[in-house]
C-alpha cells in the first residue's frame, strides 16, 4: 500500500498552518492511502462530511470525503482573486513564521484574523461577488485566531488563553446555531459592541476546536476542567465516528497531563493505560485508516511507558533493568512486526537495557541493527550510536576473557561515537559522546 507517514502528525500536526498557494485537502482513502487534492469549489463542509470539486494529478474529480478521513484542509489562497482568501493565507504564513501578535506597527496574525472574523465589509464596488467576505472566511479566521491564542498563551500569556476560551465559546455558538446570524459582543475600537454576526452551521472543525479548548485549559493549569474537555472531545469523536487523529491526540495528551509530577513508575501506568485504550479503540474503527492510526498511537504510548520503566531502573527506583528489557522485547516482537517506528524504538531500548545488564555482545548487535537500518528514525539512531559506543568496550572485554582480541570492537565503538558527532553535531547524545 502506498501510504505517506501521517502518524507523526498526531500531536503537532493538528496545529499545522502552512501558507499554501492553493486551497487544498489532504485526506485518507478507506484503506489508509493518503492523497492530496487542490480544491476548486466547495458544496458542503459539515461535521460529518466534505463535498466539493477538486483536482488530483491534473484531473478534475468530485470529492466526497468523510470528515474522519481529513488529514489537513487548507482554505484561503495567496493566489485567489478574493482579498479575504489572500488575507487568510497571509495570516497562516505569519503563524508558520511565528509572527503571532501585533507589536506596535508590526501587524501580527492576530490582528488580521480578528479583523476578518468580525468584518462587515462588502468589498470593492463592482466586484462584490469576488471580493466580499464570506462566512467560511470568518469561520477559518476564528479557528486560526484560537490557535494563535493558544500558541501565545502556552508561553505564559494568561490573558491570551482567556481570550481563546471566549472565542471558542463564540465558535461553538456560531456553528451550533440554527439561524443565519447571532448577536454577540465583539471587539470594536478597544471596547465591545453588540453586533449581528454570521452563524455557520455544522463544521468538521468542531472536534479540533474542542481539542484546542482542552489544550488551553491545560495550559491554564486547570487539570480538572481540561480532563473534562478532553473527555467531551473523545465522546463526540467516538459517538459520531469522527477523526481518529483527534481521538489519538486527545487520549495521548490526557495521559501526558495525568503523568505530570508523578514518579516514573506511576507515569508509566498512565501511558500504558492510554496505549491499551487506543489499541482497543483501533479495533473498533470503521476503516483501515483509523485502525492503523490509533494502533500506532497506542504503540507510541506503550513505547514511552517502556522508556519510563528504563528511566526508573537507571535512577535505582527499585526496578530491575530486566523489567523494561522484557517490555521492549514484547513491543518489538509483537507490535513491531507491522510498525517499523515501534520496532526501531523498542530495539533501541532493548539494546540499551542489554548494555545496562553488561551483555555486551547482544547489546552491540541489537543496537547495530538500528544504526544501520533506522535511517528514517534519527532520534532512535542517535541513541543507538551513543550506546553502541558504550556496548563496544563491554563486548571487547568479553572477547579478551575468551582468549580473542577485542581491540577491533573497541575501535569500532570509537568510530560509532565519531559517526554520532559528525552526523548529529547538535544532538545531546553527541555532546555526551564528547565527555563520557
Amino acid at each position: 500500500m502506498n501510504r505517506k507517514t501521517i502518524f507523526t502528525l498526531l500531536l503537532g500536526g493538528l496545529l499545522a498552518v502552512p501558507a499554501g498557494a492553493t486551497d487544498r485537502i489532504e485526506f485518507a482513502e478507506e484503506d489508509g492511502t493518503v492523497r492530496t487534492a487542490d480544491i476548486l469549489s466547495v458544496s458542503k463542509e459539515s461535521l460529518e462530511e466534505f463535498r466539493g470539486l477538486g483536482r488530483i494529478s491534473g484531473r478534475r474529480k468530485t470529492l466526497r470525503i468523510p470528515s474522519r478521513r481529513i488529514v489537513k484542509l487548507t482554505r484561503g489562497s495567496s493566489e485567489a482573486v478574493n482579498q479575504w482568501s489572500k488575507r487568510l493565507a497571509k495570516a497562516r504564513a505569519m503563524i508558520a513564521n511565528n509572527q503571532l501578535v501585533t507589536k506596535g506597527t508590526n501587524i501580527g496574525a492576530d490582528e488580521i484574523l480578528k479583523n476578518m472574523t468580525y468584518s462587515t465589509e462588502k468589498g470593492t464596488p463592482g466586484q462584490e461577488k469576488s471580493e466580499r467576505v464570506l462566512p467560511w472566511h470568518q469561520m477559518y479566521a476564528l479557528y486560526h485566531l484560537i490557535q494563535v491564542r493558544y500558541l501565545v498563551g502556552k508561553d505564559g500569556d494568561a490573558s491570551s488563553l482567556d481570550r481563546g476560551l471566549q472565542e471558542i465559546d463564540q465558535f461553538m455558538k456560531r456553528t451550533d446555531s440554527k439561524s443565519k446570524s447571532i448577536k454577540w459582543k465583539v471587539p470594536f475600537k478597544e471596547a465591545f459592541a453588540e453586533k449581528k454576526i454570521h452563524a455557520w452551521g455544522s463544521t468538521w472543525l468542531k472536534p479540533h476546536v474542542m481539542l484546542l479548548k482542552a489544550r488551553i485549559l491545560r495550559a491554564k493549569g486547570d487539570k480538572s476542567a481540561a480532563t473534562a474537555a478532553y473527555e467531551e472531545t473523545v465522546k463526540l469523536v467516538k459517538d459520531k465516528k469522527l477523526s481518529p487523529m483527534v481521538l489519538a491526540a486527545a487520549r495521548t495528551e490526557q495521559a501526558e497531563m495525568a503523568a505530570e509530577g508523578k514518579s516514573d513508575m506511576d507515569a508509566e501506568k498512565e501511558y500504558r493505560n492510554a496505549g491499551i485504550w487506543m489499541q482497543g479503540e483501533s479495533r473498533r474503527q470503521v476503516d483501515a485508516f483509523g485502525k492503523e492510526l490509533l494502533g500506532r498511537a497506542g504503540n507510541r504510548a506503550l513505547l514511552h511507558g517502556a522508556d519510563l520503566l528504563l528511566a526508573s531502573a537507571e535512577k535505582g527506583g527499585g526496578v530491575s533493568v530486566k523489567v523494561p528489557m522484557a517490555r521492549y522485547k514484547e513491543l518489538r516482537d509483537i507490535g513491531g512486526a507491522k510498525d517499523a517506528a515501534l520496532y526501531m524504538g523498542a530495539q533501541t531500548g532493548y539494546g540499551i537495557c542489554l548494555v545496562k545488564d553488561e551483555q555486551g555482545e547482544k547489546a552491540y548487535h541489537a543496537l547495530l541493527e538500528v544504526a544501520v537500518r533506522g535511517y528514517e528514525y534519527p532520534d532512535h539512531v542517535q541513541r543507538a550510536l551513543f550506546y553502541l559506543g558504550k556496548a563496544a568496550p563491554i563486548y571487547a572485554k568479553d572477547l579478551d576473557r575468551s582468549g580473542a582480541n577485542g581491540d577491533f570492537v573497541r575501535k569500532a565503538g570509537e568510530r560509532w561515537w565519531a559517526d554520532l558527532r559528525d552526523r548529529f553535531p547538535g544532538s545531546p547524545w553527541a555532546e555526551k559522546a564528547k565527555t563520557d
